[in-house]
């Protein structure tokens, strides 16, 4: 097909002018065409920068925000532990007070118990001792009361 072409150019300069002429436009339409792709292409690559930059840049955003809020809960979980040893130390320490109250109340308590005790125990040896006196007193006044039946009797 080259051929002809050729053949037809030289034997026809209106041709050939016109073959040149679609030619130049085909190749301005194409150059055309390549300029507005990869204008296009640079502007896509453009937004693709762009989305890529605003997405680091929301991923480093919600990295912060996230890790603001880890620290936050570390912050606040410390305060809750430390308040939690803190309740722990004071219910331990009202614990010892309340057993070391209840101890010296014991002790006390136990103290009282033996004085008791050992009051009830003299109170009744006392007693005892009160009611075998009574009794040889009696028995000596029944002893008494015998003889001086004895003697009235007699006289």
């Amino acid at each position: 097909m080259g051929k002809l072409i050729d053949k037809l150019k030289k034997n026809d300069p209106q041709f050939s002018y016109e073959l040149n002429s679609e030619f130049q436009k085909i190749r301005l339409q194409l150059d055309q065409e390549n300029r507005d792709l990869f204008a296009t292409i640079e502007s896509l690559r453009n937004q693709i920068d762009q989305n890529l930059y605003e997405k680091k840049k929301a991923i480093q955003n919600t990295k912060y925000e996230k890790n603001a809020e880890i620290e936050s809960l570390k912050e606040i979980i410390s305060k809750l532990r430390n308040e939690i040893e803190n309740s722990r130390f004071e219910k331990n320490n009202a614990i010892q007070n309340i057993i070391l109250e209840s101890s010296l109340e014991i002790d006390e308590l136990k103290k009282t118990s033996q004085r008791l005790r050992i009051e009830l125990e003299n109170e009744r040896f006392s007693k005892k001792s009160d009611i075998q006196r009574a009794l040889v007193n009696s028995s000596q006044e029944i002893k008494d009361l015998k003889i001086s039946l004895k003697r009235l009797r007699k006289e």
